[in-house]
């Protein structure tokens, strides 16, 4: 709108220059038309500041959304940016769960076949020490007697750890291995001449034995057979069996003792 001092200013400055112009017969009608066109004159000016006005604040209005826009565009863009860099972390930690999912699954098979192979293993083994058991001293079956039987049938699977029964193989080396490797004097009852005698047995490893009975009237050598121990008599070196048990014995003082010994 324009203030009333204004359109009076604008009106003078038309009255003036209408006046100026003036003639004395044409007053009436000069006024008239200088009146309305006058009224014309402020009328397009009104209606020209209220246009500017109008643009003016649709100008002011489009600047607020767009202010708007940019700043609701700026935070989408973030946001997409932000969901953009989750989505990336995600499809790598995705990637790097399937690679690590692929590596456990790939350990998990070579352990199973390792497992596989070892039971495998560990089988054949059982049934060949259950089969050399019985070629073993007595002496020797008695200690690991309670660890072989703890292997299982080889006709079922077995429901025992591998770990277990490796644990338990491992032992029954382990008392070999121990009787192999130092001397043994137990007593035993053998059979000589029809009937069973005790005698004291003094076993050299694995490798060979000696017996002898209490008087040293009976004696012999014994060594490993395919079905057990295979004594043959030797009475004549009774006397030397039960000197080389009391030195092992530690009942007398260390001495050599000339026993025969086979190697096979």
């Amino acid at each position: 709108m324009v203030s009333q001092s204004h359109i009076s200013t604008v009106s003078l400055g038309v009255m003036l220059v209408v006046s100026g112009s003036f003639q004395p017969a044409r007053a009436a009608e000069t006024v008239s038309g200088d009146a309305a066109r006058f009224e014309a004159a402020r009328q397009l000016t009104i209606d020209w500041i209220q246009t500017r006005e109008t643009i003016n604040r649709t100008l002011r209005d489009w600047s607020d959304q767009r202010q708007s826009l940019e700043l609701t565009s700026e935070l989408l863009e973030t946001e997409l940016t932000t969901l953009d860099n989750r989505i990336a972390a995600i499809q790598a930690e995705s990637a790097k769960d399937r690679k690590r999912r692929d590596e456990l699954e790939r350990k998990l098979k070579e352990r199973n076949g390792l497992i596989e192979y070892t039971a495998g293993r560990l089988a054949n083994m059982e049934a060949r020490l259950v089969a050399m058991s019985g070629r073993f001293p007595i002496v020797l079956q008695e200690k690991v007697r309670p660890l072989t039987r703890k292997f299982p049938s080889p006709d079922a699977p077995s429901q025992i750890p591998v770990s277990q029964r490796l644990q338990n193989l491992l032992t029954v080396f382990n008392e070999i291995e121990k009787f192999n490797a130092q001397f043994t004097v137990t007593p035993e009852m053998h059979s000589l001449n029809g009937a069973q005698v005790r005698v004291q047995v003094l076993y050299l490893g694995l490798a060979q034995a000696y017996y002898v009975s209490p008087t040293g009237r009976f004696a012999g050598v014994g060594r490993p057979g395919p079905d057990g121990w295979i004594w043959t008599a030797n009475n004549a070196i009774g006397d030397r069996v039960k000197q080389a048990i009391e030195v092992s014995r530690d009942e007398t003082a260390p001495t050599l003792v000339n026993l025969p010994f086979e190697l096979q």
